[in-house]
């Protein structure tokens, strides 16, 4: 096991990103304590089933869509991809929260990771990772330690009796939803605007032009997979629509940047729409391309790099579990759907 200092913070800036002393130790630990936890992990699956991602481990559906920069984006809101209305095309996956494939009636947090393409200066993409809940349930790196030291050696419960607002926070997160379409996602987690600081989100929007009604009858109660039905369903029938939105970063004190736990205090503002036009059912060939995907915050434009401890963590823990998971499935760490 690997010996982790605590962390104590370095002198920074007041209100700007500040990496503590033992942090990048503290990563290590949690590299490799993650690794231990998903070896485990692997025994579980069925016989002949790929390696599944280290987390979000099960797609609901990958989708494509629009990403369009609207024309009266707020003037200090103007940087990157936001200065100038464009649209762009992007592929979205909407997935579970945890490690391993669960039953969709169970409680979860659901997420929403949008991968724009063709982006001028980020050859990789601009990815866009969301929940559905505005806050993550792990402070910081020294938290991070912990939990993940605890899910290795099977005792993760311990860490929510010992962190009562974070047992809180996950037990927000992990409820059950009905439509993957119907949810608000956040980043949870601080990312730059520039020389400032945001956090973004999606909400459901109306398409306009277009006035089909949504499906009213509940999901198949037992149907394990009723996300991905329910998501089939809907856009077999119209569009699904999202306005992407924009949190600036207003206030040092009620504000944090180093601890995720903490919801911000600003007003969201609409920077693009995304629309995802009607489809057919999903084909078994989109579903693997759809896993063949890989998604990362650090796929970023300069302009919105990401900023924080939890951040950090995810530079160094997401490409060795995506570049396992691939070895393991000797398949391609893809950037984009076929």
């Amino acid at each position: 096991m690997l010996a982790c200092a605590p962390l104590t913070a370095l002198a920074c800036t007041p209100g700007q990103e500040c990496t503590p002393e033992g942090e990048s130790a503290a990563i290590r630990s949690i590299a490799a304590q993650t690794l231990i936890r998903y070896s485990r992990d692997l025994a579980l699956r069925p016989p002949a089933a790929p390696a599944p991602r280290d987390a979000h481990a099960k797609a609901h559906g990958c989708v494509a869509a629009r990403f369009s920069v609207i024309h009266d984006v707020p003037q200090a809101l103007r940087v990157g991809l936001f200065a100038a209305p464009r649209d762009y095309t992007a592929v979205i996956r909407f997935s579970n929260g945890a490690a391993l494939p669960a039953d969709d009636r169970h409680g979860d947090g659901r997420g929403m990771a949008v991968k724009l393409q063709a982006i001028a200066g980020a050859p990789e993409g601009q990815d866009f990772l969301m929940i559905n809940h505005p806050v993550f349930f792990v402070r910081d790196a020294a938290d991070y330690v912990e939990l993940t030291r605890a899910i290795a050696e099977d005792r993760s419960a311990d860490f929510f009796v010992a962190h009562p607002p974070e047992a809180a926070i996950m037990a927000a997160t992990a409820r059950p939803v009905a439509d993957m379409l119907d949810q608000r996602y956040f980043s949870q987690v601080p990312y730059r605007l520039g020389a400032g600081f945001v956090k973004f989100a999606a909400f459901p929007a109306a398409c306009a032009g277009d006035g089909a009604a949504r499906l009213a009858a509940p999901p198949d109660s037992a149907d394990a997979d009723f996300l991905a039905t329910r998501l089939d369903q809907r856009l077999s029938r119209a569009p699904a629509c999202f306005d992407f939105a924009l949190q600036a970063r207003t206030d040092a004190s009620t504000d944090p940047i180093e601890d995720a736990t903490v919801e911000w205090q600003g007003t969201f503002r609409t920077v693009a729409h995304i629309r995802i036009e009607p489809r057919q059912r999903s084909t078994p060939e989109e579903a693997v391309a759809c896993e063949n995907l890989s998604f990362s915050p650090w796929r970023s434009l300069e302009a919105h790099a990401p900023a924080g401890g939890i951040n950090r963590v995810r530079r160094v823990v997401y490409p060795m579990s995506s570049d396992l998971r691939h070895r393991l499935n000797g398949t391609t760490d893809e950037r984009k759907m076929p």
